[in-house]
């Protein structure tokens, strides 16, 4: 008996001295970690500047299934953020990024603030990226820090995992798509309501990955009613330098709005398309165009010049997390004449078979 009090005595000193190092180690730390990524520097940095795309790889919930990322607001460009809740819970925000180079950002976690940026540096057609974390470690990270060779080396290897999933994440998605032209059809008139966008090349899918969701979050607030899915209409040939777009959502009827808005609505001009879809990133959007027009040369079609083109988003980012699996349609104008009907009496473009079963099977999944 007198043994197992001796036993239990020397545990209590054990954990008080245990405790009482802990506590005093230092806690904060500078640490960083870098990889090459087999993606290029433009495509990498759009991918890491939507937090959105963050839930693909642990950066934050280092493989803690328990923590769950929101995003109740803008996640792109400076001051885009998103929180997270479960086991951790706090918020990660952009604080300033030099375009494809550089991000730079600022996370609170239980309390805790720390600093970060990603560098992106080209490296023979693939990317450097240089990841840095600068903060204090709670008395938890502090003891897992102990027996890990301190809170610097216990920071590295977390960075090194995070981006060990990102490069294995991106090398499976990003690199994977496929592209197929299907029968021309004769697109019919429509409404939407959508905003004007003008940007570089470079810029195009994080300016789509900006105004969807506030053009989603309008319809909300202000009641409307969509008739599909988010919308692409080009005054520019989408893989021109710089863009001149709508980005749009359609409606089922016309829609009044005040003139001082920036969100306008409007009508879509009916024309004879070729549709090319594809399957994958939009960073393959030349591609599809690319196999668009080898097509029309083997068919003989010739493509018509000054009509907007239209993309719809059928499966999109917000739907689904996997790049490898977004399906995006295209509608090269071809010659050919168009019935002409009441913009009233259709509010989409007339489908193939297979992308009407595309939307029967969304329609089935939301509901």
């Amino acid at each position: 008996m007198r043994i197992l009090k001796y036993i239990f005595l020397l545990f209590i000193l054990v954990t008080i001295g245990l405790t009482v190092f802990i506590a005093t180690q230092p806690a904060n730390y500078q640490a960083k970690a870098e990889m090459v990524i087999p993606v290029n520097r433009v495509t990498l940095f759009n991918y890491l500047n939507n937090y959105r795309n963050w839930e693909s790889w642990n950066f934050i919930s280092e493989g803690d299934a328990q923590t769950k990322l929101n995003f109740p607001g803008n996640t792109v460009g400076k001051l885009g953020y998103m929180t997270f809740s479960g086991n951790k819970n706090g918020w990660i925000q952009t604080t300033d990024l030099v375009k494809n180079q550089e991000i730079n950002f600022k996370i609170s976690q239980n309390g805790e603030i720390t600093f970060g940026s990603f560098t992106l540096r080209d490296t023979l057609g693939k990317t450097k990226i240089i990841c840095k974390r600068t903060g204090s470690l709670t008395f938890s990270d502090k003891f897992d820090a102990t027996f890990s060779g301190g809170p610097k080396a216990l920071v590295n290897n977390q960075l090194l995992v995070s981006l060990e999933q990102l490069s294995k994440f991106l090398k499976a998605e990003l690199g994977v798509y496929k592209t197929e032209v299907l029968p021309a059809v004769s697109l019919k008139p429509l409404f939407f309501v959508g905003k004007k966008i003008r940007c570089k090349q470079g810029d195009l899918n994080p300016e789509l990955l900006r105004w969807i969701p506030f053009l989603q979050e309008f319809f909300v607030k202000n009641q409307l009613r969509k008739a599909g899915q988010p919308m692409a209409i080009y005054k520019s040939a989408p893989n021109a330098a710089v863009v001149e777009l709508t980005i749009a959502i359609p409606t089922p009827e016309e829609v009044f709005l005040s003139p001082e808005s920036d969100i306008f609505s409007g009508s879509f001009v009916p024309y004879r398309a070729l549709p090319v879809k594809l399957t994958g990133d939009y960073s393959h959007r030349t591609a599809a165009i690319r196999k668009a027009r080898t097509t029309m040369k083997e068919k003989f079609l010739t493509e018509r010049g000054g009509i907007e083109i239209l993309e719809i988003f059928q499966q999109n980012s917000f739907e689904q997390k996997r790049p490898s699996k977004w399906v995006t349609f295209l509608y090269m104008p071809i010659q050919g004449s168009v019935a002409q009907r009441p913009a009233a009496a259709a509010t989409a473009p007339t489908l193939t078979q297979e992308q009407l079963r595309a939307e029967e099977e969304r329609q089935a999944a939301e509901n």
